[in-house]
């Protein structure tokens, strides 16, 4: 909302079933740095961005079969790219948290270069142009959300 914009003071509330979560407190101290702090070691531990990279592929279809389908054949092409990188890369692919929406059927793929280097990129380049430009295929690099 738009709460202590002005000279008069706002008030916020928060409805929440974490009311100890970081953000949270940070948020009612006014306190970004901690909250930078915390999140940036967080995702150094992690090794998300911007200390490693993350993929997302969204593969949906009408059928559930063809999307299942083609999400395991994307997944080994991905997979095949990437033997020589196990200790450095990750791949996963499971149901999309909304597994059907507006009529689709939806998976993903989830691709993690722990060292940050150009490794999804070249992956993902190698994939038969047909992925590529399918609209069916979303191809997301650090995504906001990996659901």
């Amino acid at each position: 909302g738009r709460a202590g914009r002005n000279s008069n003071q706002g008030k916020v509330v928060i409805q929440t079933y974490n009311p100890d979560n970081i953000s949270l407190i940070c948020a009612q101290d006014h306190d970004y740095e901690k909250f930078f702090t915390y999140e940036r070691t967080q995702r150094k531990i992690l090794n998300n961005p911007p200390f490693g990279q993350i993929a997302k592929i969204i593969v949906q279809n009408k059928s559930l079969q063809k999307c299942k389908t083609e999400t395991e054949k994307i997944f080994q092409i991905l997979k095949d790219g990437t033997q020589d990188q196990n200790d450095t890369f990750e791949i996963n692919s499971y149901p999309a948290f909304f597994s059907k929406l507006r009529g689709n059927y939806r998976y993903i793929i989830l691709m993690k270069d722990k060292k940050n280097s150009n490794c999804l990129q070249n992956l993902i380049a190698k994939l038969p142009k047909e992925y590529i430009i399918d609209p069916n295929i979303k191809i997301d690099i650090n995504p906001l959300t990996t659901t």
